[in-house]
């Protein structure tokens, strides 16, 4: 059980640590670029087709760690309602409950991420200077 939970713990540590300090050190050296171009241009700067590697293999974090997330959001709503009312966690109710916490997600980060979109092309329209 316990070498199974620091497998677990650190494979989890490893696969999203090493890409915030990749992303946090391209921001601070390339701040008006966009956070994946500039991961993308600065690792193929060290080696070409490096950039494109980097962002593939953060991808395939990003998704890992983004069912990990949305499965245990699931579980939670799951014991949520159990201590209401005592159910039984079938397949079928897992999977209605991920759908439930996908949706909910999905309602509010896409009005956010329009918010946050308007105002960044906003920021960069008056922060360009006329030649």
């Amino acid at each position: 059980m316990r070498e199974s939970f620091l497998w677990t713990f650190f494979g989890a540590l490893i696969g999203g640590a090493w890409m915030m300090e990749v992303g946090a050190i391209v921001a601070a050296l390339s701040p008006d670029m966009e956070v994946a171009l500039a991961v993308q241009t600065s690792g193929d700067a060290i080696v070409g087709g490096l950039g494109t590697l980097l962002l593939a293999a953060a991808l395939g974090g990003l998704l890992t760690i983004t069912a990990i997330n949305f499965y245990g959001a699931s579980l939670t709503l799951l014991s949520a309602a159990d201590s209401f009312r005592p159910i039984a966690c079938t397949r079928t109710k897992r999977v209605v409950t991920l759908l439930m916490v996908g949706a909910a997600a999905s309602l509010i980060s896409f009005p956010i991420s329009a918010i946050c979109w308007r105002s960044c092309s906003i920021s960069s329209r008056r922060g360009r200077r006329s030649t």
